[in-house]
């Protein structure tokens, strides 16, 4: 049209589809690198052990390390009573094993009601921490893509910026962890700084 209107709408809708299409790329790259975990393979590990205990005999547990598998004496346990209330649809808040019961939710390491640890709750164990994963993959790509673009960066620098961060070596190694829980988050501090 004359006035320009069409132009600039014709502008925001392809800044919208460019955004669009960069975070698609960013779900299949998260996809693509929680593949194992969505598709039930088998993990390189005994848990065994980790699934044997309750939630609440984990507080003499070592201390987390991320190169070794100790840490999952403290956070599977936990994921496993998750699942186990979830299928029976009882309440995610008590735990009525632990002596006389004891509440869920005080304890730190469960994340009972942490959005990354509620499709544990949902869908079960196997499944249901990959997609926790990818839900704590995508939004850390999602959350670093957006600061980037608030900084004022081109969409193509901070999809690679996004892409990065996804890659990251401490979003992978403490993503059991409750650390992991904010991990994802962590670019909106970098914004809220600002």
């Amino acid at each position: 049209t004359r006035d320009g209107t069409g132009w600039e709408l014709c502008c925001i809708v392809r800044k919208y589809l460019e955004h669009l299409a960069y975070l698609t790329l960013l779900l299949l790259l998260a996809v693509a690198l929680c593949w194992a975990s969505l598709s039930g393979a088998a993990l390189p590990l005994d848990l065994s052990v980790a699934m044997s205990l309750g939630p609440w005999l984990t507080e003499a547990a070592p201390t987390p390390d991320p190169l070794s598998w100790t840490h999952l004496y403290k956070t599977y346990p936990a994921y496993l009573h998750m699942a186990a209330v979830g299928a029976e649809e009882a309440s995610l808040t008590w735990n009525p094993t632990d002596g006389l019961g004891a509440p869920f939710l005080a304890q730190w390491h469960t994340r009972a009601l942490s959005p990354f640890s509620l499709p544990v709750y949902w869908l079960g164990l196997p499944l249901g921490l990959g997609m926790s994963l990818l839900l704590k993959l995508f939004v850390a790509a999602v959350t670093t893509y957006y600061c980037a673009r608030r900084f004022g960066y081109h969409a193509p620098i901070a999809f690679a910026m996004a892409a990065m961060f996804l890659l990251s070596a401490p979003l992978h190694l403490w993503a059991g962890e409750p650390l992991g829980d904010a991990l994802p988050r962590l670019p909106l501090l970098f914004l809220a700084g600002e």
